[in-house]
């Protein structure tokens, strides 16, 4: 008889094949992750849906008929507690609790447990529920990174001047969505920049957008230059877009102002007339969460990032944009709620296998 211990399996919801969530999503059993020099085991308590996860079940819109070689786990926000650490980990031990997003080639948190690089890692913010910390971790970083690297926007409580983007305009596009609703936040509230516009096209959506750090909001769906100049603005000097750049990248560039900066956090797919730009020594900026994660480039910077996030949440300068909940065996109709782009704010589920 032999001797070896089987090797504990965990449950995750994974697929084996691409397609629609509804079609290829199902519960799997896998082996239960071992933790890595620097990473950690979490057990996961809530997580969070993003337009990611869509993007990797369908296969970005690829080949759905791809191989693939073991069952693909979802997932990149998550809150939880610590179970175990490697052996070179020192920023957390045992039982601590923790939110984070991780990175896009590694299992995702739609699973009992997974392992993360340490760096990558918050402490979860005290005053709030698993549920509600789940909802942050990928937008908050998302939002950081584009505003305070991509940007440039100082930090006034970094650099002793609280009034040091006061006369700063910004435009969040979508800004009752996920990324939106905490841009926002850490537009106005941390950053404290000037005039903060949202754009919203329901009364919902009007209203989230102004209880998260909008003072006004445009209508996308109308001529954005139209939109302004009923604000008294010919343009601005910063553009967050949070949507497919391609519909309104001719209008952003027409809009931003001499020496503005327009970000985008999906790429740029087809050909594009930058030359307006020149002129104005205007600049496109790219945000992609997992890039220091798939790169090695500075890991540590978002756990910085995240447990600054936390201290602020704590402080009641910024809060939650957990807004839709769902049972656990409604991942699925949760997921379709995400694609259908009629989501406010985050989606966030218990963990109960």
């Amino acid at each position: 008889m032999s001797t070896e211990s089987k090797q504990p399996s965990i449950k995750a919801y994974g697929l084996t094949r691409h397609g629609q969530p509804s079609e290829v999503l199902h519960l799997v059993d896998v082996p239960k992750p071992q933790p890595g020099r620097r990473d950690l085991l979490v057990r996961n308590v809530a997580v969070a849906t993003n337009p990611v996860d869509i993007k990797k079940i369908t296969n970005w819109g690829g080949d759905v008929n791809a191989p693939v070689e073991s069952p693909i786990i979802p997932g990149w926000d998550a809150s939880g507690v610590v179970e175990a650490v490697g052996a070179e980990v020192t920023l957390f031990k045992a039982g601590d609790e923790v939110y984070f997003a991780g990175v896009i080639n590694r299992a995702g948190s739609f699973a009992e447990y997974t392992t993360v690089d340490e760096r990558l890692v918050g402490r979860k913010p005290s005053s709030l529920t698993h549920e509600e910390a789940a909802a942050l971790p990928l937008t908050s970083l998302t939002a950081w990174e584009l505003l305070v690297e991509g940007f440039g926007i100082p930090v006034p409580a970094d650099v002793g001047d609280e009034t040091i983007n006061q006369h700063k305009t910004l435009l969040v596009l979508g800004g009752a969505g996920g990324v939106g609703s905490i841009a926002l936040q850490i537009a106005k509230h941390v950053l404290k920049i000037g005039r903060v516009i949202g754009s919203a096209a329901r009364p919902e959506t009007i209203e989230y957008s102004k209880a998260h750090g909008a003072d006004e909001t445009i209508n996308h769906r109308n001529p954005l230059a139209d939109e302004l100049a009923k604000l008294g603005l010919k343009g601005v000097d910063f553009i967050f877009n949070t949507s497919e750049p391609e519909p309104v990248i001719d209008q952003l560039i027409q809009l931003v102002n001499p020496l503005g900066k327009i970000g985008h956090i999906l790429p740029i797919q087809t050909p594009i007339n930058t030359a307006p730009l020149f002129g104005k020594r205007g600049s496109l900026v790219f945000e992609l969460m997992f890039t220091r994660g798939l790169y090695g480039v500075e890991p540590e910077k978002q756990g910085a990032i995240l447990n600054r996030v936390a201290s602020l949440v704590d402080a009641k300068v910024l809060r939650t944009t957990a807004n839709h909940r769902f049972a656990w065996d409604k991942l699925v109709d949760a997921l379709e709620l995400q694609d259908s782009g009629k989501a406010i704010g985050k989606i966030v589920l218990t963990v109960a296998f």
